[in-house]
């Protein structure tokens, strides 16, 4: 015990997280980046993903070593933990977790909008975890289900949605790790069963707990086939696969400040003032999505048509991803003419009509509106 208080801090503090278990936790975000896009989401993304992953593992772990300190000092099989033994201080372990909560929301900000607002959820599921097996026997499955939020929050993470496959992929990891640690709590069953604690096993014995173990097995393997079924069901599937800033950003600057417009956001509104024209356009993240990686350039010429036409001015649009400089669209006729072409598929095919990508103008009072749009190619 003393060569483990004598290690270096870094060296006990990965000990606390079984920093290892990260690796084994890491493929069920992956699964889900990988499923929701059916390829592969770009380096950027998967990295991101991992260190959210990382960070958001750690927390958990110090926290589950903070609140259960003092029952693993009582428990013959934990009392050589790190904390119980006087390896690490509370205070370290607490430091630990606000550093790796810090490290999972800087992960969250460089993924999609959406996960800004839904990061808390993992978080409250790691908070109250420790407590469960203090009153429930299914505490396993909310283990389950604290693992089973990754390859839900990947997908998300990389598409902006939350169809039912990602859910019914969440249920698969939710019950396939929380049948393992059904057997996890044969080790402690005498110590539980003395100590007033709640466990599968301590509820249903040692038969109860491989039959359990085989039903939510048998479970993973049913919701696996479902989303296996499910995902020829997803829509525009192949045109998701594309760098993930693109649904991140949207389709970025579209006439900025450098162009006498005022950009107000990664997402979304931007308002270019051209001749005296106020002209709004809010660029949906799913209009990117929708669009495929050779269409991008169509459809951001097709959205700079209507500044082009009514402010007779150069713009300029950042492509999506980090390939390339700003692209120049002159408001010259040929040029128009091919991106209107280009553009004009791609947004008459791929594009819903009921899509709510609108552009409007205020000029003197007076609205301003683009012509409706037509498919260049059939006209």
């Amino acid at each position: 015990m003393s060569s483990a208080i004598a290690a270096p801090l870094p060296l006990r503090l990965s000990r606390l997280v079984r920093l290892e278990h990260t690796v084994f936790a890491l493929p069920f975000a992956y699964v889900g980046a990988l499923l929701a896009l059916q390829g592969w989401p770009g380096l950027g993304p998967m990295a991101w993903i991992t260190v959210a992953m990382v960070g958001a593992r750690t927390l958990a772990m110090g926290l589950n070593r903070l609140v259960d300190a003092e029952i693993d000092a009582r428990n013959p099989r934990t009392a050589g933990r790190e904390l119980p033994a006087g390896a690490l201080t509370r205070a370290q372990v607490a430091g630990l977790c606000a550093l790796a909560l810090a490290v999972y929301l800087v992960a969250v900000w460089q993924l999609d909008p959406i996960v800004r607002w839904l990061w808390p959820i993992p978080v409250g599921f790691f908070a109250a975890y420790p407590y469960l097996k203090r009153v429930t026997w299914l505490c396993h499955l909310w283990l389950g289900a604290s693992l089973g939020l990754a390859p839900v929050g990947a997908w998300v993470a990389v598409t902006g949605e939350l169809p039912w496959q990602a859910w019914a992929l969440g249920g698969a990891v939710c019950l396939w790790v929380a049948g393992f640690d059904l057997f996890y709590a044969l080790f402690d069953r005498e110590h539980d069963l003395a100590a007033g604690l709640h466990s599968w096993a301590t509820r249903f014995g040692v038969r109860g707990v491989f039959a359990g173990a085989r039903a939510m097995h048998a479970g993973t393997v049913l919701l696996l086939g479902l989303v296996g079924l499910g995902l020829g069901g997803l829509q525009h599937a192949p045109d998701r696969q594309q760098p993930v800033e693109l649904r991140r950003r949207g389709l970025h600057e579209l006439a900025g400040p450098r162009h006498g417009g005022s950009h107000l956001g990664k997402g979304g509104f931007v308002e270019p003032d051209l001749g005296g024209a106020q002209i709004a356009l809010h660029v949906q993240r799913d209009l990117a999505v929708a669009a495929g990686e050779s269409r991008l350039a169509g459809i951001a010429h097709a959205l700079l048509q209507t500044l082009i036409a009514h402010g007779q001015a150069q713009a300029y649009v950042e492509p999506a991803s980090v390939h390339g400089p700003y692209f120049p669209v002159p408001a010259d006729g040929a040029l128009r003419a091919v991106a209107a072409r280009e553009a004009g598929h791609a947004l008459q095919h791929r594009v819903p009509p009921s899509h709510p990508c609108r552009s409007t103008s205020r000029a003197a009072g007076k609205g301003v509106h683009p012509s409706p749009r037509r498919d260049p190619v059939g006209s």
